[in-house]
C-alpha cells in the first residue's frame, strides 16, 4: 500500500510544487489588489523556499484580478458583495489548481483572502472526483467559513468558502462542480475557531464536523500542537478520504502577534504554537494541496510583524511538504 493510501510520513523528496498568487480582496468586501502574495514572496523569500525544497527555482503563477469599481457592490447579488468578479478570479484559480495536479504537483495559493478557497477547492474536487478520491478539508482559522450564501449576515464572501465546497452552492456555484463532488461534513476539521456563527455552528453540528476550539486548545496546555495535529491525522486516516487540503488562515493566530489580517478575532494561539502544530500535521499527513490566506500588508504594523508572522507561516507550510 503507498503512503498516499494509509496516510502514513515517507522519506522526504522533493515535491513538485505549483505556487498560485492572489492579491484577492473582495471577498471581504474591499476593491483593489491586496498586495499580499507580492509581499510574502518579496526580500529573498521565493530563494528561500526554493531551498526548502530543494529545488532550483518554483513555479509561480499569478491569478489575474477583475478591474472593480466600487459601485460594483451589489451589481450581480443583492446580498453578496462582488460576486461575479470573485466568480471569474476564482474559476481561473479553479482550472490552474485542477491542472497542477492533474500534473502531479501540489499547488499552493497563497492569497489573498479566503474567497479564493472557492476556486482552490473546486480544482481540487474535479481532480478527485476524475481520481475517486474524497477529499479531507483542514482550515487552520479563527472562522469557520461555512456561512451558506443565502445566510451570510454580511455578504462578504470570504466567510462562504467551505459551506460552498460542501455543496451549498445555491444556483451561484453549480458551474464551480461539474461532477457534484463535494466535501463531506466529517471530511472537515477547524482548528483555533473563536468566532462562529450560530447557522454555522447548527450546520457544523448537522454535518458531523470537528471542531477543535481556541477554548479547547487552551485547556490542553502548551502541547496542544502535538495532540491535536495527532487526532486530525488520525480523523483523517480514520476517514477514508485520500487528498488532505490545507488551508491556513493568518487570523487564526492572535492578532497580537499577528496584526495584519481582514477580521482579527482576539485569544488565538501563538505565533509560536501555529508553527509548531503545522510542523506536528505535516510530519503526520502528506498534505496533497495548500492555502495560505487573510494577509494584508496595508493593516500591519510598523515594525511589520504581520509580514514576518506571513512569511514563517509560509515556510513552514513549504519545508513540510512531501512526497
Amino acid at each position: 500500500m503507498s503512503d498516499h493510501q494509509n496516510n502514513q510520513p515517507a522519506e522526504h523528496v522533493a515535491p513538485e510544487v505549483k505556487i498560485f498568487s492572489s492579491g484577492l480582496r473582495l471577498g471581504t468586501g474591499r476593491t483593489g489588489d491586496s498586495g499580499a502574495a507580492n509581499a510574502v514572496l518579496s526580500g529573498g523569500m521565493d530563494r528561500l523556499l526554493a531551498t526548502r525544497l530543494q529545488v532550483k527555482a518554483l513555479d509561480y503563477t499569478p491569478v489575474e484580478l477583475p478591474h472593480v469599481t466600487e459601485d460594483q457592490i451589489h451589481q450581480d447579488h443583492p446580498r453578496l458583495k462582488y460576486l461575479e468578479p470573485i466568480r471569474q478570479h476564482d474559476f481561473k484559480l479553479k482550472d490552474g489548481v485542477f491542472n497542477a495536479l492533474q500534473e502531479g504537483k501540489i499547488p499552493f495559493t497563497i492569497g489573498g483572502d479566503h474567497a479564493i478557497a472557492i476556486g482552490t477547492l473546486a480544482g481540487v474536487l474535479e481532480h478527485c472526483a476524475s481520481e475517486g478520491k474524497q477529499v479531507f478539508a483542514l482550515w487552520f482559522d479563527a472562522h469557520t467559513d461555512i456561512n451558506t450564501p443565502s445566510g451570510s449576515e454580511s455578504g462578504n464572501v470570504h466567510g462562504v468558502p467551505l459551506a460552498v465546497a460542501q455543496g451549498h452552492t445555491e444556483g451561484l456555484f453549480e458551474d464551480f462542480y461539474p461532477s457534484q463532488h463535494f466535501v463531506q461534513g466529517p471530511h472537515s476539521a477547524f482548528v483555533g475557531v473563536r468566532s462562529i456563527d450560530p447557522p454555522e455552528e447548527e450546520l457544523a453540528q448537522q454535518a458531523g464536523m470537528h471542531l477543535f476550539r481556541a477554548s479547547r486548545l487552551k485547556e490542553i496546555g502548551p502541547e496542544w500542537p502535538v495532540q491535536i495535529a495527532e487526532e486530525v491525522s488520525e480523523l483523517y486516516r480514520n476517514s477514508g478520504a485520500s487528498h488532505f487540503h490545507f488551508s491556513f488562515d493568518l487570523d487564526g493566530v492572535d492578532p497580537s502577534v499577528a496584526p495584519s489580517v481582514f477580521t482579527d478575532v482576539p485569544g488565538g494561539p501563538s505565533l509560536a504554537q501555529a508553527l509548531r502544530f503545522v510542523e506536528e500535521l505535516m510530519a503526520r499527513v502528506r498534505v496533497d494541496s495548500m492555502d495560505f490566506v487573510e494577509f494584508d500588508p496595508a493593516l500591519d504594523n510598523a515594525a511589520g510583524d504581520g509580514l514576518r508572522a506571513a512569511q514563517m507561516v509560509v515556510s513552514k507550510l513549504v519545508e513540510g511538504l512531501r512526497k
